[in-house]
């Protein structure tokens, strides 16, 4: 009977401690979509920069994790910040352990404009060095 108490608290704790968890999962994942869009749009290419994120949400995509932010964007040359809030997708994969105490995440996929940065089928989109420049930044992020 000792023992049945003791899963049962057990298990109860896991459980508890797994919301906790994934709430802080969740804000890692917010600041490494953050990290991502901001590096990506500090590209030459791109005629905007980051300026604040005003809303975050999660959801699911194509059995991955989906990072949606909603951010203030400013243009690089005049500081003018634009009118509307432009909105990023980051899917990220997620892995994590019974009760989420060993958790494990990184980007899969961002699309800014019609260019695309991540993975697509397994394969690394772009050139190598962009790619592990983006995947430590976002790591670095969600540290």
């Amino acid at each position: 009977m000792k023992l049945l108490k003791f899963c049962l608290l057990a298990a109860v704790a896991v459980s508890l401690s797994s919301c906790g968890q994934e709430e802080l999962n969740n804000q890692r994942l917010a600041k490494g979509c953050e990290a991502a869009v901001k590096l990506v749009l500090d590209k030459d290419q791109y005629d905007r920069k980051f300026e604040a994120v005003q809303s975050v949400s999660y959801g699911a995509s194509d059995g991955f994790k989906l990072v949606k932010l909603t951010a203030s964007v400013i243009e690089k040359e005049t500081d003018y910040e634009l009118d509307e809030d432009e909105v990023f997708n980051c899917k990220f994969e997620e892995t994590s352990s019974f009760g989420g105490m060993i958790w494990n995440a990184h980007l899969v996929y961002l699309k800014v404009d019609e260019d695309a940065y991540g993975l697509e089928n397994g394969q690394i989109i772009g050139n190598l060095n962009d790619h592990l420049k983006l995947m430590n930044v976002v790591e670095k992020a969600m540290q």
